[in-house]
């Protein structure tokens, strides 16, 4: 069964890039191979800067909202403090409560679109994407055109979300070893 047209070898480059690799399409030549290290080489750096860059812009805003909120409590109330570890980890809760409900959102939007899918597995596909761990048991290779873009679009949000959740737990250190 060949399985290579436009859509299966964009999901194939998008999973390339972004760590996953499902394994459901690989390279069996030794050109193909080495076409596919080049390529992984150039893709997988380009991704972390936009992963890394949009993470931080994330984390950038949420730390601002929490900055701005400080700052109109006090004028509430002069007494209010909130020390720098406090305030990075509730940019953390925040960023995590962001990812949780990303999560079960499109886990309900995918289970909810397709009854051979329960929310179970869809949150299952979604978290084990999402973690780059890609085991292979739920692919989208053989998904229509137009919702393998929205899930490849979803997955490059998702792992922007998870890049943030990083760069905020990294923050919390941070500010905790000062």
């Amino acid at each position: 069964n060949n399985l290579w047209n436009f859509w299966s070898a964009f999901d194939f480059c998008a999973t390339v890039l972004t760590t996953i690799g499902y394994g459901s399409i690989y390279p069996r030549t030794a050109f193909g191979k080495i076409v596919l290290i080049l390529y992984t080489i150039c893709g997988i750096g380009i991704m972390a800067m936009y992963l890394g860059l949009f993470s931080k812009g994330i984390i950038s805003l949420v730390n601002f909202l929490i900055d701005l909120a400080t700052k109109v409590i006090r004028t509430v109330d002069r007494q209010f403090t909130c020390s720098e570890v406090l305030s990075r980890m509730f940019s953390l809760l925040v960023v995590v409560t962001a990812l949780t409900a990303f999560v079960i959102i499109w886990s309900w939007r995918l289970s909810s679109s397709n009854p051979r899918d329960s929310f179970l597995k869809a949150a299952y596909f979604y978290v084990i994407t999402l973690t780059t761990v890609g085991l292979g048991d739920i692919s989208m290779t053989e998904a229509k055109p137009f919702v393998l873009i929205r899930v490849l679009f979803l997955f490059c949000v998702g792992l922007t979300l998870v890049t943030a959740v990083f760069n905020a737990l990294r923050s919390v250190l941070a500010a905790h070893t000062k």
